[in-house]
Parts: structure tokens; sequence; C-alpha cells
């Protein structure tokens, strides 16, 4: 698909009278789907649909919705529908979100969303794009917008043991041993993650928002109920009895679009002391299992773009990066 330019094509406030060609656009935009997923272009494409029609009213009707569309006078090109007033998860500022059912087709769709993510307060601007849509990866970085995250992936379904990844586990193992974590392991739990929240985030964050970021992370830990049946944590230790790494899932994160039930990682700390000891392969190998007795099909997580300790890991086990978690800082910009 080429990207839109020309006079004739102008970026408006979307209203309930474009109601029907939204619809239309729905059913005839080539979307990119991810090739990780079962899903065909028509089972997303009926997805979409389906979401217009029933969120379409309540979308336009409600302040902290703001729909733009790329219109000319008859016909839509491309849109992006925007979510203000809600609170980024690393920081506590206030956020503007692009949410589905967007397709963002031109660059100034992003210009006129960023003006207006400014005017209502946000500092932060984000949004997720698969990684194979290049169209709309290439408009994001042209916005200015940053990489920040990768989604990864496994499907739980199709991982087994191949020989590699026994034999890293069997290494694993011989170095480490993993246990559910308990209520006493609390003030662990909070060392191993402030060890490691700073290798978290691009480093195009400030150092203050790093230390907000910390800050926010010690108090997420401070109140984790690691009993709680719904957030399954665990705990690393060296035959030693020393605890050097800890992972945090949450195993019923996210219903997908064909039923089946996506498990999350929250976090995964390793003590840098500890590096290279295959710790971490230890925790997710022994989580796995257990997933998978649950009927969980697939397990994500958002690791930074930048760290390469973790994407070496996660490479181990066959897991995928499937979308970037892109972001713009509002702050100081013209």
């Amino acid at each position: 698909m080429q990207m839109l330019v020309g006079p004739e094509i102008s970026v408006v406030p979307a209203g309930v009278e474009h109601y029907e060609a939204i619809l239309e656009a729905v059913k005839t935009i080539p979307f990119t789907v991810s090739p990780l997923r079962p899903w065909s272009l028509e089972d997303v494409r009926s997805w979409l649909v389906a979401l217009v029609q029933t969120r379409w009213k309540f979308i336009v009707e409600q302040p902290q919705f703001e729909t733009l569309i790329a219109w000319d006078g008859r016909k839509v090109h491309g849109w992006i529908v925007l979510q203000h007033g809600t609170e980024e998860g690393a920081t506590g500022d206030p956020q503007t979100t692009i949410v589905p059912p967007s397709h963002v087709s031109t660059p100034a769709l992003l210009e006129e969303a960023t003006r207006r993510a400014r005017a209502h307060g946000s500092r932060v601007l984000t949004g997720n794009i698969l990684t194979n849509d290049e169209l709309q990866n290439a408009t994001y970085r042209e916005n200015g917008m940053v990489a920040e995250f990768q989604r990864i992936v496994l499907s739980l379904k199709e991982y087994g043991r191949d020989s590699l990844k026994q034999r890293a586990f069997e290494r694993a193992s011989r170095s480490v041993a993993v246990r559910r974590a308990e209520y006493s392991d609390q003030l662990t739990l909070l060392r191993l993650a402030t060890e490691c929240v700073n290798l978290m985030f691009h480093a195009s964050r400030s150092d203050q928002d790093v230390e907000r970021i910390q800050t926010r992370f010690i108090e997420s830990y401070a109140t984790l109920n690691v009993e709680d049946e719904k957030s399954h944590v665990w705990i690393a230790e060296t035959a030693e009895g020393d605890p050097c790494a800890a992972l945090q899932i949450d195993p019923r994160r996210d219903h997908l679009l064909d039923g089946t039930w996506q498990a999350y990682i929250s976090d995964i700390s390793v003590s840098p002391e500890y590096w290279g000891r295959a710790a971490g392969v230890a925790l997710v190998a022994r989580a796995i299992p257990v997933l998978q007795e649950m009927g969980i099909t697939y397990l994500a997580g958002d690791i930074s773009t930048t760290n390469e300790r973790v994407w070496s890991l996660s490479q181990k086990f066959g897991f995928h990066v499937e979308s970037y978690h892109y972001v713009k800082i509002l702050e100081d910009q013209p």
C-alpha cells in the first residue's frame, strides 16, 4: 500500500456520520497479519468489523476517546483511535494511547494525534505495531516515535524440548534450583527486581524517568501477593541456597482473537553477579510445563529493544518478536 500524500486528503475528527465510510475501509484496506498466529486476514477483518460495529458509537461519544480519519470527502484512507487520560504504566505520567482498530496510513494522522495528545495534557504518546507491518513502522519512526519494547511470543502448543533446549535446561539445572516463591521471599524479589530495572527502558528516557520507573516498580513488587494463584512467581537459587533470579508470570493475561488464552511474563530478573549461569533458562523451562498443563496457548512478554541479554535467552526457547511498543515523550517538544 502506498503512503498517502496530496492536498485532496485531509485529517479530520471522525463523527457518527463517518460510520459507514469507516466500516467500508475496514472491509477493504489490506491489513498486515501476524505470521505467528493461526489467524487469516479474513479472521482479523471480521474481528475489526465487529469491533467497529460494537464500539463506534461509544467511541465517538466518549470524551476520553478521539478518532481522526484521513478523508477525501467520501472515502476513508486511514484512521487513528486515541484514548486520552490514561496513565503510563512505567512512569505514571498522563498518556495518550493509540488503540485498535487504528490503521495509521499517513504521517499526517500521527502529526495531528501528537498535537491533540499535547492539548489533552499527555506527556507520552504510545502505540503498538506488528513488526512485519513495514508501512506503519516507517510512519511511526518518521513521526519521531521510538520502539522502546518488543513483544516476544512463544507458541506453547508447538513447544517441545529439542536437543539444544534440553542441553541448556540440564546445564541450568546443575547450577541452580527452581522453586515457587513464598511470602517470606518478598524482600528477595524486591532486591532482584531493583538490580535489573535500569535495563528495562530505552536510553532516550531521562534520569528522572528512570528514578520514577524504579519507584513504581518497587511499589508493584511490595504489594505483590506471591501466593495468589493468578500470579505465578518463581525463584532460582544457587547450590549454596542464594537467590539469584526471579520470574513472574500472569497466566491469564489476554483472551485472544481465536478464543485461546495467552500468559504474560510480567518480569524476569537475574542478579548481575549470576549472569551467564543460565538461571533465566531454568526459570522459564520450569514454568512452561505448568502453563501447558493449564491449557495456555501462548506465552508473551515485553522486553526492551536494547536488552540483548534477555533477547538471547528468549531465542533459546524459540520466542519470536511479534510487535513493537512505540513511545514518544511529548515534553519539551515543539
